[in-house]
């Protein structure tokens, strides 16, 4: 059995998933429902390319009191039918804690991924998590030699220690392995056709979205048919008319820059 149950989990249970199926293991994957709306479950299932949850379980919100315990209650009831051979759990979720801790009582092995992680802030609920989940399960796949450190500190033995790697660079060069990140026109905020500079650069990835630049601002106006609606426009344009007076628009051109564009000349 393949658990997921958050957002996180998705995207690290792909890439074994996918990897269990090639080698033609009988998986079933489980779905607590910790996350349960379209937007936080279902789309990252289609676009990770799985299949739809065999089990369902549906817990939804509530506290982690509650969801820990939930969980437990049905999961325990689906190892108990299905008779998996390993749990595999991911994370540091409240699912993930909640089905390797029926594992630990049902004496079910089970495989932590992304095991030996810490923060050292047991104020954070992943934490303590992170910490049950190791304490119990019985396989520890690390993602890197500092789990590996963390998990020694804790007294836990050698052979419970594999150092796998990170699947969610698996899941990543799966899905993007031809990723590319573009530098020109809209896709950082500049009109068609030109190249940003550090200026331009600095302000996208510092903001984490694209920042469009006034110029950009004009043309998407002129082309969504928005621009008679800036209220400058609008005052200036009455002003004009009311007094019989000419509008004199004043700015940079050139045919390059982020600042300025000769096609503003027409």
């Amino acid at each position: 059995i393949l658990v997921v149950g958050a957002r996180p989990n998705f995207m690290k249970i792909a890439p074994i998933y996918s990897e269990l199926s090639e080698r033609g293991e009988e998986l079933i994957l489980l779905h607590t429902g910790q996350h349960y709306d379209d937007n936080m479950s279902k789309v990252f299932f289609d676009d990770l390319g799985m299949p739809k949850p065999d089990i369902y379980l549906g817990i939804g919100s509530g506290s982690h009191a509650y969801q820990t315990a939930t969980v437990m209650f049905d999961f325990e009831k689906i190892c108990n039918e299905k008779e998996p051979s390993m749990v595999v759990v991911v994370g540091d979720v409240n699912s993930t804690v909640a089905c390797s801790i029926v594992c630990a009582k049902l004496r079910i092995p089970c495989a932590h991924v992304e095991a030996g992680l810490r923060s050292f802030d047991r104020d954070m609920p992943e934490e303590i998590n992170r910490i049950l989940t190791d304490s119990v399960a019985d396989l520890l796949l690390t993602p890197s030699p500092d789990g590996d450190e963390n998990l020694r500190a804790e007294g836990v033995t050698e052979e419970r220690i594999h150092r796998v790697g990170n699947v969610m660079i698996d899941s990543l060069y799966s899905n993007y392995p031809y990723a590319s990140l573009r530098t020109d026109g809209l896709h950082v905020g500049l009109p068609d056709g030109q190249m940003g500079n550090s200026e331009v650069g600095h302000m996208n990835l510092g903001a984490g979205r694209v920042v469009y630049q006034d110029l950009a601002k004009i043309n998407l106006a002129i082309k969504n048919n928005t621009l008679s609606d800036n209220s400058a426009i609008q005052n200036a344009i009455n002003y004009s008319k009311k007094n019989n007076k000419p509008i004199h628009l004043v700015g940079l051109v050139s045919d390059g820059g982020v600042h300025s564009h000769i096609n503003h000349l027409y």
